[in-house]
């Protein structure tokens, strides 16, 4: 079969998937609980520098990035991952293994994965300050667009305006996932800068004292809270399942992202094309040969999760369809109510199962 019959079929595939899928967050909602956390790979914040007069400039790039791990925790959508989580995911499920008593393994090749999808985030996500400019009186301004060749040894601040946005693509496709902008304006401001050897073109710490901090770090917030609130509307959440421990299986995606005991989740395996060889070339796309309806298996959390992984109990009965293969997700099932609250008694309660 030629690969553009085969897309075809994928993308319809995944489109059905997506929507059955969202059942799932569409029950979360109701129940009042906060949505689960993405694992991202977060590629940085691109940022002109800014002149600031006398051959010095401004490293706006350097300040974002610094600010911009607290922000992605602090926007509720987000958990960050980097080259390293695989191993610290590894090394805490073999020690919650031991606690359980049970042997994770590999899970069973899947011939159009790779083993690089089962440790893929769910976004690479690029940041971008469009626009940044501070106001001073007389007409002086510093930021884009602006030399700073006429700003003397010390700059009053009168307004400051910045816009950053932020895109994200599927890892491995490059593809885009969703987008979103924020511009911040702050007038009525009212402080000095020096601009002098120890001002912010040498030692840009001098920042975080000033109320510009601020500025950029609610244009992060928002616009990271704007996307994340973007990708729920267009997708539902998914986790990746690691590794296989026979009676459980191991997720890649913990307390952090704000899985709790008792939550339910369905498993599928996934078929992935790719332009060349598996992870080796670009992903065209992907597609579970599961649904919600008939998922290859439910699983339940029946443990405290740990930060970074968790192990679910395989609750389908009877023996699997297939096997779970390298590059199979999870979908939310059916997610316990935030803890004193319950706003739909009448849904079943999902850890009822575990008292």
């Amino acid at each position: 079969m030629r690969k553009e019959k085969y897309i075809k079929i994928f993308m319809s595939i995944l489109v059905c998937g997506l929507f059955m899928g969202n059942e799932g967050c569409e029950e979360a909602k109701k129940r009042g609980r906060s949505p689960l956390k993405r694992n991202i790979l977060v590629s940085g914040i691109r940022a002109h520098s800014i002149g600031i007069g006398d051959g010095q400039r401004f490293d706006l790039s350097g300040v974002l990035n610094a600010q911009l791990v607290q922000e992605v925790q602090d926007s509720g959508h987000f958990t960050l991952v980097n080259d390293l989580t695989p191993q610290a995911q590894a090394a805490e499920s073999e020690s919650i293994a031991a606690s359980l008593g049970v042997h994770p393994k590999p899970l069973a090749v899947n011939d159009s994965a790779g083993a690089c999808m089962k440790n893929a985030p769910d976004a690479v996500v690029a940041g971008n300050a469009i626009d940044f400019e501070l106001s001073g009186g007389g007409g002086l301004s510093i930021g884009y667009g602006h030399d700073g060749n006429n700003i003397g040894v010390s700059f009053d601040v009168k307004k400051m305006s910045m816009e950053m946005a932020f895109d994200a693509f599927i890892p491995y496709s490059g593809r885009p996932m969703a987008s979103a902008s924020v511009r911040k304006t702050k007038k009525d401001m009212s402080f000095g800068l020096n601009l002098g050897f120890n001002g912010i073109g040498i030692n840009p710490s001098l920042y975080f004292s000033t109320p510009m901090a601020q500025i950029t770090r609610l244009a992060l917030n928002n616009s990271l809270v704007e996307l994340g609130d973007t990708m729920n509307e267009l997708s539902e959440w998914k986790g990746r399942v690691v590794r296989n421990a026979d009676t459980h299986i191991v997720i890649s995606a913990g307390a952090l992202n704000g899985i709790r005991r008792g939550d339910i989740f369905w498993v599928s395996n996934v078929d992935y094309v790719w332009e060349g060889k598996p992870c080796e070339s670009r992903l065209i796309g992907d597609a579970p040969t599961s649904s919600i309806e008939r998922p290859l298996a439910l699983v339940q959390v029946e443990n405290e999760p740990g930060d970074l992984t968790t192990y679910a109990r395989i609750i389908t009965e009877g023996a699997l369809r297939e096997e779970i293969k390298e590059g199979a997700k999870i979908y939310i099932y059916a997610l316990v109510p935030e803890r004193g609250k319950d706003p739909r008694p009448d849904l079943p309660n999902p850890i009822d199962r575990l008292n």
